[in-house]
C-alpha cells in the first residue's frame, strides 16, 4: 500500500526564496547595511575653479565581524551619478579609501556619495557635502575681459588709421 505525504507548499516556498535570496546576496541583508558605512568625504581643492579637476576622496567600512564583498561606492553631483566604483571587497573590521577625479562646473553642488550591497542600494550609508566652484580667476577673467574689448573696439579702428597715416604720408609728399 503507498502512503501519501502532503508537504506545506506555501513553507516550502518560502524556504526555496529564502535560500535563493541567501545564495544571490551571500550574506543577511540586514547585516551588510548596519556594519558597512562611508566617513570623510574630502575633496583635494579648497577653493577650484570652473573646469579644474579635483579628488573626491572616502572612506568606506566595513565594522562587521565577517567580510562583504561586492560593494559598489557611487558618486553624485546634484543628485545625479556620475561614476561608481565596483567589487570593493571589505575584511572584517576593515576600511578602504576610495577616490575619483571630477572636473567642476561653476556653482554651488552637493557631492554624495552611497554604498550598494550586491546591487542593493544602503540609503543609510550616503554622505554628502557642498563644494562652491567659482567662475575663474579673476585676474584671468579681467584679462580676458580686456583682450575682447580691444578686440572689438580696436579691430576696426587699425583700418581707419593706416588711411590716415596714408593720407598725412601722401600730403608730405606733395
Amino acid at each position: 500500500m503507498m502512503k501519501t505525504r502532503y508537504v506545506n507548499t506555501t513553507f516550502a516556498a518560502a524556504i526555496a526564496v529564502g535560500l535563493v535570496l541567501f545564495a544571490i546576496l551571500g550574506m543577511v541583508p540586514n547585516a551588510s547595511a548596519q556594519n558597512v558605512g562611508i566617513s570623510g568625504m574630502t575633496f583635494s581643492g579648497a577653493n577650484p575653479s570652473d573646469g579644474d579637476v579635483i579628488t573626491i576622496s572616502v572612506t568606506v567600512h566595513n565594522n562587521a565581524t565577517f567580510a562583504i564583498s561586492n560593494v559598489t561606492l557611487a558618486f553624485y553631483v546634484d543628485y545625479v551619478e556620475i561614476e561608481n566604483i565596483t567589487g570593493i571587497n571589505l575584511e572584517a573590521n576593515s576600511s578602504s579609501n576610495q577616490e575619483i577625479d571630477w572636473t567642476t562646473e561653476s556653482g554651488t553642488h552637493t557631492i554624495s556619495a552611497m554604498l550598494r550591497v550586491n546591487d542593493m542600494p544602503l540609503p543609510d550609508t550616503e554622505i554628502s557635502s557642498e563644494i562652491e566652484v567659482t567662475l575663474g580667476d579673476p585676474g584671468t577673467l579681467i584679462g580676458a575681459l580686456i583682450l575682447i574689448v580691444a578686440v572689438v573696439f580696436i579691430t576696426p579702428l587699425v583700418p581707419s588709421i593706416f588711411e590716415k597715416l596714408k593720407g598725412q604720408n601722401s600730403r608730405r609728399r606733395e
